[in-house]
């Protein structure tokens, strides 16, 4: 379990790079609303993760099933409310800059989707 997590842990940097560099594109450069920038760059790196942990951290077994990519997702859609939340409250609550709060609020998502990942959405059978 501790590799699964330092895996997951260096899959979660890279992931974060993606989420802020998208993040930043789209509120920055686009002009997005930052709850909208987040929820999009939210979802692409949902993809970039769900890519990595499978082939990476949670690797055990090489078939992956649709109902592993739900659950993924699921665990993912829970992640996306925390941070999401955690944006606003940081924005709108403490006066944090939109283009500061997510490397605040990311790291309140860690723990549910680690905890959701290893336990239910790459859990196997038997």
């Amino acid at each position: 379990m501790i590799f699964r997590f330092v895996t997951f842990s260096l899959v979660g940097v890279v992931n974060t790079l993606v989420y802020y560099l998208v993040y930043y594109l789209l509120f920055e450069v686009m002009s997005l609303d930052y709850l909208v920038a987040s929820a999009l760059a939210f979802l692409v790196s949902v993809i970039n993760s769900y890519w990595l942990n499978s082939t990476l951290t949670f690797r055990d077994d090489a078939r992956h099933s649709s109902g592993e990519f739900a659950r993924f997702s699921i665990v993912s859609m829970a992640a996306l409310v925390v941070n999401l939340l955690g944006m606003y409250l940081a924005v709108e609550l403490f006066g944090i800059p939109p283009l500061l709060a997510p490397l605040l609020v990311i790291p309140l998502a860690v723990g549910v989707n680690f905890a959701g990942n290893q336990f239910w959405a790459f859990r196997r059978a038997g």
